[in-house]
């Protein structure tokens, strides 16, 4: 199940980000765009096993030590492909973010990376990348880096 909830916290990313975290990023100028860098925290909550190779998790979502939101995702396993899945939602202050991470090779010690698919309320119309990684000594947290523009 730890396989589960870390996949889960890396793909919602979602899972979004709040909007508290969006302050404690950095931005930078790409032709005439503000692009917003946020590093996260998720905290897995609990997870489910859905079958079939699906699952769905939930996690808390820090910045600098402060909860600035939640996460929930589900994602599938393709054992065959030797490849995960995960589509998820950030809820933060002012808004939901939502991503689609993949992890490529099951071996990969749970690194995830995709596209920002999009948003609402202030995060309506973002467009960007999403990267996470699970701790090295603890599955149960994952961390995230949104980079992000409007």
């Amino acid at each position: 199940m730890k396989v589960l909830a870390v996949a889960a916290a890396v793909a919602v990313t979602v899972s979004g980000l709040a909007g508290a975290a969006a302050s404690p990023g950095s931005t930078s100028r790409t032709s005439d765009r503000a692009v917003h860098i946020v590093k996260l925290v998720g905290h897995a909550r609990g997870d489910v096993d859905l079958g079939n190779n699906r699952f769905a998790a939930t996690d808390v979502v820090r910045a600098h030590g402060k909860v600035v939101g939640y996460e929930v995702g589900s994602g599938r396993f393709f054992p065959k492909q030797e490849k995960i899945v995960i589509r998820g939602a950030l809820a933060l202050k002012g808004g939901t973010i939502l991503t689609r991470v993949t992890q490529d090779s099951l071996s990969d010690d749970f690194h995830f990376s995709g596209p920002i698919l999009g948003g609402s309320g202030k995060y309506k119309g973002v467009k960007g990348t999403v990267r996470s990684h699970s701790a090295a000594t603890n599955n149960d947290i994952t961390f995230l880096t949104l980079r992000y523009h409007f």
